[in-house]
C-alpha cells in the first residue's frame, strides 16, 4: 500500500513541504466562493448606509447580529457534524440526511426568526425597526443553506449554484433599486428571496424534487437530540460573537456613535473571517479523512498550522486597513480606531487557531463535548466583559472583550487538541512486539 506523505512524513521535509501538500486546489475552490460572498456586502452597505446614516446603520448591525444568532440555531449543527455525515455515503443515505436536516431546519428557523425579530425591533430605533427586522431574518436564513452538504460530497461548484450565486444577483439587483427608491429594505427582502431561490435549487439538485419528502417524526427527533448540544455551543458563541452587538446596543450608556464603530468593527471581521472560514471549510474533508480505518494525524497538523498562518495573515491586514476601510464602507460619520482594529484582528487569529482546533481535530475525534465546554467558559467570561467594558471604554473596550474570550476558547481547546494529535500519532504507530513477531514470521519463511 502506497503511503501518504503527509501521514508519514520525512523528518527532512520539516513544515513548509508539509504545507505544500495540502490540497490547495480543493481550498482555493472553496476560498473563492466566501471571499465572493464576503465582497457582495462591501458593495450594498456603502449605498445603504449613506442612506439611513449612523442611526439606520445600528438598526442594520443589529439585524446583523439577531440574525446571526438564528443562523446557528437554524443551521443546528449541520455545519459540523453535516460534512461527515454525507462524506463517502452513497446517495440514498446522503439524500436522507439531507432531507432530516431541511425539516430539522425549517422549524428551527421559523421560531427563532419570529423571537429574533420581537428582540431586534425592541433594540432599533423605531424609524428603522422594519429594516432591523428584515435583516434579522435575512441573515438567519443562511442557516438554511446546503453548503454542509455540498461540502461534504466536495461539490464546491454546486454552492455557488445554490447560494453565492443568488446572494450575489441579489446584492447586484439592490444597488439599483435602493439608488431608485431610496427604500434600504430592499436588500434584506432580495436577500430573503436569494435564500428560499438556492434552498429550492438545492432540494432539486439533491432530491430531485423542489420539496423535501417528510421524514418519519422519529428520525427527526433522533438527528435533534444527537446535535443539541452542538447547538447549544453555538448559542454560547452567539453570547459574545454574534449577539455582541445587540448586547453593546442594550448596555446603558451606550450611545449610537459607540455602538455603530462596534458594530462596523464585528461586520469587517465577519467579512475577513471569509478568508480563515474558506480555508477552514475547505481542508475540512481532507483533515478528517481516514488512513486504513485511523485518523491523519499529520493532515490534521498541517491543516492547524496553515489555518494558523491564514489568520495571522488577515488579522495583520485586519489592524492595517480598517480603520480606512471603515471611512470607505460606512462613510464619515462611523469611525474604527486603531485600538478597535487591534483587538479585533487579534481576535481574528484567535479564531482561526479554534476553528481549526475544532473543525480539523476535536469534533472529527468526538470532543463535542469539550467544544461546548470551552466556548461555555469562554461566554462566562466574555458576556459580562461585554457589559463592564463597554460603558466606560466604548467599541475599543467591546473589542476587547470580544478578544478575550477568543483568547479563554484557544486556552480551553489548545492543550487537549495537541493531546488528541499525539494520541492518534502514537496509536498509528506499530508497537516493539509487533515489529520483533514481523521479523521472525520473515525469517522462518
Amino acid at each position: 500500500m502506497e503511503r501518504d506523505p503527509i501521514v508519514y512524513p520525512m523528518r527532512a521535509e520539516g513544515v513548509a513541504r508539509g504545507l505544500a501538500r495540502l490540497p490547495w486546489r480543493n481550498v482555493g475552490g472553496f476560498s473563492l466562493l466566501q471571499v465572493l460572498a464576503a465582497i457582495m456586502p462591501v458593495l450594498v452597505l456603502p449605498v445603504v448606509t449613506r442612506i439611513v446614516g449612523p442611526e439606520g446603520w445600528v438598526a442594520l448591525a443589529i439585524g446583523f447580529s439577531m440574525g446571526g444568532v438564528v443562523a446557528i440555531l437554524a443551521n443546528f449543527g449541520w455545519t459540523l457534524t453535516g460534512p461527515g455525515l454525507v462524506a463517502g455515503e452513497v446517495s440514498a443515505a446522503a439524500r436522507e440526511t439531507y432531507a432530516e436536516s431541511v425539516h430539522v431546519r425549517v422549524i428551527a428557523c421559523t421560531i427563532a426568526a419570529v423571537c429574533a425579530g420581537f428582540v431586534a425591533a425592541e433594540l432599533s430605533n423605531r424609524e428603522y425597526m422594519n429594516l432591523a427586522v428584515l435583516m434579522t431574518v435575512a441573515v438567519g436564513m443562511n442557516g438554511l443553506s446546503a453548503s454542509w452538504y455540498f461540502l461534504g460530497r466536495s461539490q464546491p461548484g454546486l454552492i455557488a449554484l445554490t447560494d453565492v450565486g443568488p446572494k450575489a444577483l441579489a446584492a447586484t439587483l439592490s444597488i439599483p433599486l435602493i439608488l431608485i427608491t431610496h427604500d434600504p429594505s430592499v436588500y434584506p427582502i432580495l436577500l430573503i428571496a436569494a435564500s428560499v431561490v438556492g434552498l429550492l435549487a438545492s432540494n432539486l439538485m439533491i432530491l430531485n424534487r423542489l420539496c423535501c419528502p417528510v421524514p418519519s417524526w422519529r428520525s427527526v427527533r433522533l438527528r435533534a437530540r444527537l446535535n443539541a448540544s452542538t447547538v447549544g455551543s453555538g448559542l454560547v458563541i452567539a453570547g459574545y460573537g454574534a449577539f455582541s452587538v445587540s448586547l453593546s446596543s442594550f448596555v446603558s450608556g451606550a450611545a449610537v456613535a459607540v455602538v455603530a464603530s462596534f458594530a462596523a468593527s464585528v461586520r469587517l471581521r465577519a467579512m475577513a473571517q471569509a478568508v480563515i472560514v474558506a480555508v477552514s471549510s475547505g481542508l475540512q474533508g481532507w483533515a478528517i479523512e481516514k488512513n486504513d480505518g485511523r485518523h491523519n494525524w499529520a493532515r490534521m497538523r498541517a491543516s492547524l498550522i496553515a489555518n494558523t498562518l491564514v489568520g495571522a495573515l488577515t488579522g495583520t491586514v485586519f489592524v492595517v486597513l480598517a480603520p480606512w476601510a471603515t471611512f470607505l464602507i460606512f462613510g464619515p460619520g462611523v469611525n474604527v480606531s486603531f485600538a478597535t482594529a487591534l483587538w479585533t484582528g487579534i481576535a481574528c487569529f484567535l479564531y482561526s487557531v479554534s476553528a481549526s482546533l475544532t473543525y480539523h481535530v476535536l469534533a472529527p475525534t468526538g470532543h463535542l463535548q469539550w467544544i461546548a465546554a470551552s466556548t461555555t467558559a469562554a461566554a462566562i467570561v466574555g458576556v459580562p466583559l461585554l457589559l463592564l467594558l463597554t460603558p466606560g471604554l466604548g467599541a475599543d473596550g467591546a473589542s476587547m472583550a470580544v478578544m478575550i474570550a477568543e483568547a479563554v476558547v484557544v486556552a480551553a481547546q489548545l492543550p487537549k487538541g495537541i493531546f488528541v494529535l499525539r494520541s492518534i500519532k502514537h496509536a498509528g504507530k506499530p508497537n516493539l512486539t509487533d515489529i520483533v513477531s514481523d521479523q521472525d514470521l520473515r525469517a522462518s519463511t
